[in-house]
């Protein structure tokens, strides 16, 4: 059995971390599609990196061989559209030429994590062996994007095999777009911990003691809840800290928090080897957000046994379960989210139990990386049948 992978910049910490263990069983083989307009993203930076325009295989590319312990370099490639806007006359033709390698090398299965463009005919011709993992059944509520919806509304007209990777949204995300259950096969699979950003050497970051929120600011992550939240927690607990490590236009007034002494606002692009260090060194993780389907925040922090208090929608109470890996509150409360923060911060019990709970099962255990490539060896399989 022979699978490509296709997949986002957007989703290499997932990736990587995946094919870390998938790659031991099945051969497969990662490609990166990449345009001019996001060069760097999650595990990949491509920013500083010249590129050859088409397939660029990895181990000709030096800034990648910090990965060579991780996944194998020689069936990891980047392809490189240059193209702007997938209806230009060159897009068409990159698309075709990607086409064209997909079939030459005789692929079995085709997985991809990127809803194909409306306007690019040539995956479609694969849809028998096609099979598309959806990130985001339920698209999030900041986001406001024509383009995506058509290529969604196309893709699910005429692409057969999905899979899902949490189970809370299967039943919505069937009803949202009228699919049919007799005419498609709906799989279930799961994330695990972001275990490539372990091989990030230890390094110590603060001196105090801090709790964590990383990732972009965007509308729907909610987190002027959280600080609302810690205004709470200071007024209990004035020595901890929260960080908020991520790029982005604030939605809400933070004037206040930026001259507080109890909130450290890094509004940057934050790189994994200082991402690393962020969450290993902290006591626990905070997703506040106000909807949500998977969360990689959370797995990033599975990837140093790192609790997490997270909401209850979407699929985070199915990775964050409650009182196991973490504490699970509702969302857009900031008094109930100040409280769960107070009651964590003050147990080391809790915190210890936890981490020792994600260690467990995310690391050895049935939501470990070794046993999802299992299951998704047993998806192909089916396919191919």
């Amino acid at each position: 059995m022979k699978v490509a992978y296709l997949s986002s910049i957007a989703y290499s910490d997932v990736d990587i971390s995946m094919l870390s263990s998938l790659q031991k069983q099945v051969n497969i083989t990662y490609y990166v599609l990449l345009g001019p307009h996001s060069l760097c993203s999650c595990a990949l930076d491509f920013r500083n990196i010249s590129l050859k325009v088409g397939m660029n295989c990895a181990k000709s590319i030096p800034e990648l061989e910090k990965f060579a312990n991780v996944i194998d370099l020689s069936r990891f490639y980047v392809f490189y559209n240059p193209s702007r806007h997938a209806y230009e006359p060159s897009a068409i033709k990159y698309n075709y030429k990607l086409y064209r390698h997909l079939v030459e090398e005789r692929y079995d299965v085709v997985h991809t994590t990127i809803f194909p463009s409306f306007l690019n005919p040539f995956m479609y011709m694969l849809r028998k062996k096609l099979v598309l993992t959806v990130h985001d059944p339920i698209p999030h509520s900041s986001g406001n994007y024509r383009m995506d919806h058509w290529n969604r509304i196309v893709a699910l007209k005429y692409i057969k095999n999905f899979i899902l990777l949490n189970r809370a949204q299967k039943e919505d995300f069937i009803a949202m777009y009228g699919l049919m259950k007799e005419s498609i096969n709906i799989y279930d699979s799961q994330l695990s911990s972001y275990t490539y950003l372990s091989m990030y050497e230890s390094k110590e970051t603060n001196t105090y003691p801090y709790i964590l929120y990383f990732g972009n600011i965007l509308s729907y992550k909610g987190l002027e809840y959280l600080f609302e939240a810690m205004e709470k927690v200071h007024s209990v607990l004035p020595n901890l800290k929260l960080i908020a490590a991520g790029k982005g236009k604030y939605y809400f007034d933070i004037e206040k928090y930026q001259s507080s002494d109890y909130i450290d606002i890094k509004n940057y692009f934050i790189p994994d080897e200082y991402l690393a260090n962020l969450i290993r060194n902290c006591l626990f993780v905070v997703i506040p957000y106000v909807d949500a389907t998977q969360s990689g925040v959370v797995m990033s922090a599975y990837a140093f046994n790192k609790p997490c208090i997270a909401t209850n929608v979407g699929g985070l109470p199915e990775m964050v379960k409650h009182e196991t890996y973490g504490l699970i509150v509702e969302a857009k409360n900031s008094i109930e989210l100040a409280n769960a923060i107070l009651k964590l911060a003050n147990s080391q019990k809790k915190l210890s139990e936890y981490s020792a709970n994600i260690e467990r099962d995310y690391g050895i255990g049935d939501k470990s990386w070794d046993c999802i490539s299992v299951g998704l060896k047993s998806i192909y399989e089916r396919i191919i049948n």
